[in-house]
């Protein structure tokens, strides 16, 4: 199995695939990420997730500064299903990804670059990553931390691996995952079906095999 690094390929293993329940609405596109990858992966429904706003990104929640100015993409006002790819021999995270339907990927476009620096990723709503930004500025000025003096709990990332619904101060929620490949700059893509309308967002922090390159859709025509 190749692993590929933030933009550079690596060697290979090769593993079995292993299983666990995803809603069966959401199969369609996690088959597309199982056929492209071209690798057997472990499959995990996280849980539901209702984007706070209208526009997602790809971010280290530990590190995100607004200043960076990385572009938001539209997604729909609905609930999603939150699935993670695993390896299962070493069960990192190759692949993270909010799933808004049942329909199947016709095309995608590359949206982003998921700039990883604590190896932790995250699906953040402007709302949530301003929240974020606030809160790491805050702390900052009292010699505080966002890790180890809030997220380093057991329930939030004190795992090595994660992939959950992390929780704000407020009660907001938001997906993340310890990154598989861990720091780095990682692609973030949507998925559009053939009617044109957004039926996913992911990143991918390990490549595929297949294509010896990372997972990525194929453009829509103009």
């Amino acid at each position: 199995m190749t692993r590929l690094a933030p933009r550079s390929v690596l060697a290979a293993a090769t593993l079995a695939l292993l299983c666990l329940p995803v809603a069966s609405w959401a199969g369609p596109v996690v088959d597309w990420f199982l056929d492209i990858g071209g690798e057997p992966r472990k499959v995990v429904s996280v849980g539901s997730f209702t984007p706070e706003g209208p526009r997602i990104i790809g971010a280290d929640p530990l590190t995100y500064d607004a200043d960076y100015n990385l572009p938001f993409m539209p997604v729909p006002q609905r609930q999603a299903e939150f699935v993670v790819l695993l390896e299962p021999d070493e069960g990192a995270v190759a692949l993270a990804a909010l799933i808004f339907s049942d329909m199947k990927p016709a095309c995608g476009e590359e949206g982003g670059t998921m700039l990883v620096a604590s190896g932790t990723g995250a699906f953040l709503s402007e709302q949530t990553a301003n929240a974020i930004s606030a809160m790491a500025e805050d702390y900052g000025r009292r010699d505080l931390n966002l890790y180890d003096n809030f997220f380093a709990d057991p329930d939030q990332m004190g795992d090595q691996v994660f992939y959950r619904l992390l929780s704000l101060p407020d009660g907001t929620r938001f997906p993340a995952v310890a990154t598989g490949w861990g720091d780095g700059a990682y692609p973030v893509a949507r998925l559009f079906d053939d009617q044109g309308q957004v039926i996913a967002i992911y990143a991918d922090f390990i490549g595929s095999e297949k294509i010896q390159d990372w997972i990525l859709p194929p453009a829509c025509a103009s």
